[in-house]
């Protein structure tokens, strides 16, 4: 009788144990999220493309996003990107890439009304101070994810595609 009721116990907590290791794994990449619209994320690919990166080459950035989270407070945003940007310009008929970045990133914002106007962003020091930087720029959940980097694979949009229609290029 001792036995079930120690075997009883200790299911119970490695069940409750479990649920729990679910909930929190759920959870870890979630911050508030704003409401996202398309208007937003046109905002923020915007701004990417015209202070992330400066062109090398006399070229047009354009940029692309992944958006760990956003919180707002009191009319503040901060929004927690991962940022890929690449350069691209014309030399004859061809479209050629120039520089390139991909990092984490946190914009700051405010909001007035429906306008969101962004002020500026913060991006990580290089070398031995990433982590901490990252760290200090992103709630933990978030810097956990941002300092292990981004597969820039996994963005659906093409850059290239987007330089060779702006150069109207076939």
């Amino acid at each position: 009788m001792k036995n079930k009721i120690i075997l009883f116990v200790f299911s119970s907590f490695l069940v409750i144990g479990i649920i729990i290791y679910k909930n929190n794994k759920e959870n870890i990449n979630q911050v508030p999220l704003l409401n996202e619209s398309s208007s937003e994320n046109l905002i923020i690919e915007e701004y990417l493309n015209n202070n992330i990166l400066k062109p090398e080459y006399e070229g047009k950035v354009f940029c692309t996003f992944h958006k760990y989270g956003s919180e707002e407070r009191d009319g503040q945003i901060a929004y927690y990107l991962w940022a890929y940007c690449e350069e691209y310009y014309k030399k004859g008929e061809d479209v050629l890439m120039g520089a390139g970045v991909s990092m984490p990133v946190k914009l700051n914002a405010t909001k007035s009304g429906n306008e969101i106007k962004i002020q500026n962003f913060q991006q990580p020091v290089d070398g031995e101070g990433y982590s901490k930087s990252i760290k200090n720029m992103f709630p933990e959940n978030i810097a956990k994810t941002a300092i292990n980097g981004f597969d820039i694979s996994k963005f659906s949009e093409n850059l290239k595609t987007k330089a060779y229609e702006f150069y109207k290029v076939q």
